[in-house]
């Protein structure tokens, strides 16, 4: 999912940012210019484990604010809805009133996502098993071509 995503991107050479991995830790694997992951960036990102969303927004606010030249602090979120970790609700606080724009998505079953719906910015929260609309729905988040 996430190299679709990034080959929309690509198709703008001016778009730039930071892919994430995440589990109970996280490491930023793109930070820049997009390329498209392989299989050997899972075992570099070395985030294996439990998933801890926390840790996750935490690592995305670190690269977003030291890159002052992005004109949108926005975030895709790409998640199966599981979480081990602890309440977000500050860290979301906080990055909206930083003016981030927090865009959830969820690809499975929807019951899976709700609790997450509070933590997403205003028609930022997206659910579907049909990859397809996840597809269309990052797309247009992004605004990846000319």
């Amino acid at each position: 999912m996430a190299n679709n995503i990034i080959q929309k991107q690509q198709v703008n050479p001016e778009n730039e940012g930071v892919v994430i991995f995440f589990g109970d830790s996280a490491k930023a694997m793109i930070n820049g210019k997009y390329r498209l992951l392989n299989i050997g960036d899972i075992s570099l990102a070395n985030v294996g484990g439990g998933t801890n969303f926390y840790n996750a927004f935490i690592e995305a606010k670190k690269y977003i604010l030291n890159k002052s030249h992005f004109q949108n602090k926005r975030i895709l979120f790409l998640t199966d809805g599981k979480d081990s970790s602890s309440s977000l609700q500050p860290i979301c606080d906080e990055m909206i009133k930083e003016n981030f724009l927090i865009n959830i998505v969820g690809f499975g079953i929807n019951s899976r996502f709700e609790h997450l719906r509070k933590f997403a910015s205003q028609n930022c929260f997206f659910t579907s098993t049909n990859f397809k609309e996840v597809e269309t729905f990052c797309k247009n988040v992004f605004a990846a071509e000319y």
